[in-house]
């Protein structure tokens, strides 16, 4: 199970272009977590639409590098599964539980 986190930490990292460090803070939870992973939404969404397409979450050095893994780490976020990420999603991380509490 440790090693399916772990892959999906990194997936997010490389999707999202975030640092492991901030990543792996506080257990990938609280509300430092929440306030980093929406600092970078804002920074990613370029039109300000308020949903992170797939083209915006590729504008990353990370994503651009490795495309393959920054699709399925977007699949995997992509909750609704509308081809978009609002900032929910990416606030809530790739398990899709609320930042801060246990799911």
């Amino acid at each position: 199970m440790k090693t399916l986190k772990t892959t999906i930490l990194v997936t997010a990292t490389a999707m999202l272009g975030i640092s492991s460090a901030v990543l792996h803070a506080d257990e990938d939870s609280g509300p430092d977590m929440a306030a980093a992973r929406a600092k970078k939404f804002d920074l990613l969404d370029k039109n300000a639409d308020g949903c992170l397409s797939k083209e915006e979450s590729m504008a990353t050095e990370k994503n651009q590098q490795n495309p393959e893994r920054a699709a399925k780490g977007f699949e995997r976020m992509d909750k609704d599964a509308n081809g978009s990420l609002s900032k929910k999603e990416i606030v809530n991380g790739p398990k899709g539980g609320k930042a801060g509490e246990p799911e």
